[in-house]
């Protein structure tokens, strides 16, 4: 609700509008929340789903020469 009324104030606006401190201390402990609890709950080691338009081996090679931290790069 905070962060639907914040959006829409600085639309209306036109400029950032500040938010009151309790609010922003609500805000700010709700977002710490859930970024703990996405980390609690994640899985520990990755394991991709099954692509359907590439092969198996051709996966595991993208796998082995990119991250998955930021993604498998594909040509465009």
């Amino acid at each position: 609700m905070d962060v639907q009324r914040l959006t829409f104030d600085s639309y209306l606006y036109k400029r950032v509008v500040a938010m009151k401190p309790l609010q922003q201390i609500k805000l700010t402990m709700l977002t710490l929340g859930s970024i703990l609890r996405g980390k609690a709950l994640a899985p520990l080691k990755y394991k991709p789903v099954s692509s359907a338009v590439r092969e198996e081996k051709e996966v595991e090679k993208m796998l082995k020469n990119y991250s998955i931290k930021g993604g498998i790069k594909v040509k465009s």
